[in-house]
């Protein structure tokens, strides 16, 4: 590649926190989706490739160039064959798992990966996307999204999606704040305090061996706990945190 010819884009405050926080947290966003069927894979290539075209940050790679110029993402024209793998398997929930925790690196790219897991009835499709591009909801408009495109594409081969990357600049958050709402938030003291329960849970992984717990919910529950949760004013991440308190709160009582 020409480097005179180097496509790059700013990267946000946010970037720098999320590499941070690798060092702390789940540096990846995770998303496993099940079809009754085969997808088309050469279909979902060209669904791919058009979405690259809309967000090109996901084909970048992230450069931290020096202490006097703020980090960068450079695009790499990577297309839909660096992100997408086919693998054939009868144990489709071994190999889910096994590819779940895969790992993204932000200084290479491309800043996604999509495996086709196939047997001889259906696909899954497991994707991984770094949590440095896109937070939860993010993922979940990219998959809305990619979804779209690869439905418009199998009913019209012509279509051409017009959808562009936005600004990713946090001043679209901080610009709806005065000048004294910013020094109270940079002023505010935050009260953190360690618990220690006494309790030791029993885990079977660790930063050499990570693992993913995958459970299934029925969409009659699901529409439950959704049409509670809208009733309410909660949010998606108020049902998770819920069900992870219920689930410490389980486990507890029998360590007990």
């Amino acid at each position: 590649m020409d480097p005179n010819n180097l496509v790059t884009y700013k990267a946000a405050v946010w970037d720098v926190m999320q590499l941070i926080f690798e060092n702390f947290n789940d540096h990846q966003l995770h998303c496993v989706i099940y079809f009754d069927s085969h997808i088309d894979k050469i279909l979902l290539e060209k669904a791919i490739d058009m979405s690259l075209d809309a967000f090109p940050i996901i084909r970048s790679r992230f450069v931290e160039k020096s202490y006097f110029k703020f980090p960068y993402w450079e695009d790499c024209k990577f297309t839909s064959e660096d992100m997408i793998n086919m693998i054939e398997t009868e144990n489709i929930k071994k190999t889910i798992e096994k590819l779940i925790v895969f790992k993204t690196k932000e200084t290479c790219g491309p800043q996604i990966m999509f495996n086709i897991i196939r047997n001889r009835e259906y696909d899954s499709l497991c994707i991984v996307m770094n949590h440095m591009i896109s937070d939860g909801v993010g993922f979940k408009q990219y998959l809305y999204m990619l979804s779209s495109m690869y439905s418009h594409l199998k009913s019209d081969p012509n279509y051409i999606s017009d959808i562009k990357m936005g600004s990713r600049s946090a001043n679209q958050v901080f610009k709806k704040f005065s000048i004294l709402d910013k020094t109270k938030i940079l002023s505010a003291s935050s009260k953190l305090s360690k618990y220690d329960s006494g309790a030791i849970f029993p885990l079977e992984g660790d930063n050499d061996n990570p693992f993913i717990v995958i459970r299934k919910v029925l969409p009659e529950r699901f529409m439950l706990i959704k049409s509670f949760a809208k009733e309410n004013s909660a949010t998606l991440n108020d049902v998770f945190l819920a069900t992870y308190i219920r689930s410490l709160q389980k486990i507890s009582c029998c360590l007990v």
